[in-house]
């Protein structure tokens, strides 16, 4: 999982006609009144898995809210998502656990992407 700019996904995505952007910024501008903090990523399905979990413990019990935004895929478990906070602390923290997320294979390997899609095993 590596953090990316929205222009990344925009330049890369299933947007292929400008005015498929305006439409869906509309929509995404409404979550961002909303959810004021975002943070885009690009990750594999396994690591949202992970991150899914952070952000139930961390949030869950507290109330706080959030959303994601799965935007499209780049190969066949990665691509692109956006996460939306409502507390700024949060996504913060989101943000600086980013290079901590992981997620794990079938044969319990933990493993981590790139922002190509490359895994690599980590420890």
């Amino acid at each position: 999982m590596k953090q990316i700019s929205i222009e990344v996904v925009i330049k890369n995505s299933e947007f292929s006609e400008p005015n498929e952007w305006n439409e869906f910024k509309e929509e995404r501008n409404a979550w961002l009144v909303e959810f004021p903090y975002n943070v885009v990523v690009a990750t594999s399905y396994l690591e949202m898995d992970n991150v899914q979990n952070w952000l139930t413990e961390k949030c869950g019990s507290k109330g706080i809210s959030w959303d994601v935004y799965f935007y499209y895929k780049e190969s066949y478990d990665f691509g692109y998502a956006e996460y939306f906070f409502q507390d700024e602390h949060i996504s913060n923290l989101f943000t600086k656990e980013i290079p901590n997320f992981y997620g794990v294979f079938y044969n319990n390997r933990k493993l981590k992407t790139n922002e190509q899609g490359d895994y690599f095993e980590v420890n």
